[in-house]
This record gives structure tokens, sequence and C-alpha cells, in this order.
């Protein structure tokens, strides 16, 4: 990588991706977003990588963009660039075909907030609060909140944070499905990557179907999904993993 905006660690089959902008609580700017996404397409191409977890460095997950870029972004083409290549990105990591867990140690607001949206499981600090702010800058957010959130906490709560602008706390999102699990602060690391542990064990490529499977169901119409999964569960009964592990079982 170019900078330290963005860490890589790899630890056995699990990646562990940081952001790194501890001194303006990780919030993210054209570099970081440059370098997330490369981060990501490198990591597509790792077959040894099972899963991934992204945290913020220092007391903060993600305090969401970088205002001064937002300042800077003024005018039609200049916004479309932007909010096109950000959009990617985070619809690269939807995507990936691993689950992505997002570690979420302190604010994740904006930018930082529907970045966990695109993250298949969102373990939070108690110190952790998530917030669409963007409303109070005279803006909206653009980088999946307004399709995310509703999707998965229901279309009143989610017009809630975003027309008023308040984040809620750790507990009021494991209320929502906005997270998943809620931690002692010190423990939040040993159990996302412990969670991913599990989930880089499991066999490759159930993982990777069944994963698109349940993105597709939030997408498609029902006849769409029943049909790949049906074409999906032929594919993985044919699998070597398949194989293997029916064998064991019957062993026992």
């Amino acid at each position: 990588m170019s900078s330290n905006t963005v860490l890589l660690e790899k630890k056995d089959a699990v990646a562990l991706v940081t952001i790194n902008r501890p001194q303006v609580y990780n919030a993210m700017n054209e570099e970081v977003w440059a370098e997330l996404d490369k981060v990501f397409e490198d990591l597509e191409m790792d077959d040894a990588i099972r899963a991934v977890v992204i945290t913020g460095a220092g007391k903060a997950f993600v305090a969401g963009a970088d205002i001064g870029m937002i300042n800077r972004t003024d005018d039609f083409n200049t916004c479309r660039v932007q909010s096109r290549r950000f959009y990617e990105t985070l619809n690269r990591i939807e995507r990936f075909p691993y689950p992505v867990i997002a570690a979420v140690n302190g604010v994740a607001l904006g930018g930082g907030c529907e970045l966990c949206l695109a993250c298949d499981f969102r373990i939070a600090s108690q110190k952790a609060r998530f917030g669409l702010p963007e409303i109070n800058l005279g803006i909206i957010p653009g980088t999946g909140g307004t399709q995310r959130l509703p999707k998965l906490i229901g279309k009143s709560r989610a017009k809630m944070m975003i027309l008023t602008g308040d984040p809620v706390s750790a507990q009021t999102a494991l209320q929502y499905g906005l997270a998943d699990e809620v931690t002692e602060p010190d423990q939040l690391m040993e159990r996302a990557m412990a969670l991913a542990a599990k989930l880089a064990a499991q066999p490759r490529l159930s993982v990777i179907t069944a994963k698109k499977a349940v993105n597709l169901a939030c997408e498609a119409d029902l006849a769409t999904g029943l049909e790949y999964e049906s074409e999906a569960f032929i594919t993985v009964t044919a699998s070597e993993d398949k194989k293997q592990r029916t064998a064991a079982f019957l062993k026992k």
C-alpha cells in the first residue's frame, strides 16, 4: 500500500483490516476510500483468506467522511465521481465472497455507519454509537445508508435516525438489529476474531453460495431467489466438502 491509512494483517485464514487515522477519529478521505478498495480487491485474489474483520484504530471505528473533503466537493461532476467510487467500494465489501465482520470499537457515523451496513455482521463495543448525521450538514447519506439501513432495521426506525441525525447507543443498535452482539470493550476484538475464525473454518463453497443466496433474498423477487438457491444446492451437493463431511458425520 502507498501509505498507512488502511492497515492489513493476516492470521491464518482471517484478514484484519484497520482504518488508521486515529488523530481524526478515522474520518474517511479520498485516500482511505482508495486504499480500502484496493485492500479488498487484493483479498478477493487471496485464496488463503476466508473471513475479514474491519475495525478502527484508537477510540473510534470511523467518525464519518472527512469534513474537509465534503467541503471541497461543491460541483456536480466531482460529487458524482466521488459518490460512485465510494458506492462501488462498499458494494465490493458487501459482495466479498466470504464473511466480513465489523468490530465497532467506538463511533460509527456517516460513512462509518454505512461501512458497517455493508458488512455481514456487526459486533459492537458497549462504547460504540451508530448514526447517520449527514442531514445536519445539509446533505443525505450517499453510500448506501438510505437503502441498506431500512432493510436492516425497518423503515420507521431508519427514517428516525436519518431525518434527526441522532446517533443510537450500542444497546439500542442491538435492539434494532443494527448490531448483532454487544461486548465489553476489552473483549471486542477477541470475539470478532473468534467468530471470523469459526466462519473461516466452514466449507468454502457452501459459505460463498449461502452468503450470495441470502444477499439475493434482499435484492430480488422470491422466484429468482428460490431458483438460485435450488441451483446452488445442487452445486454444493456435488462438492468434495459435502462428501467428506457427510462421511465423517456417518462415522460418529
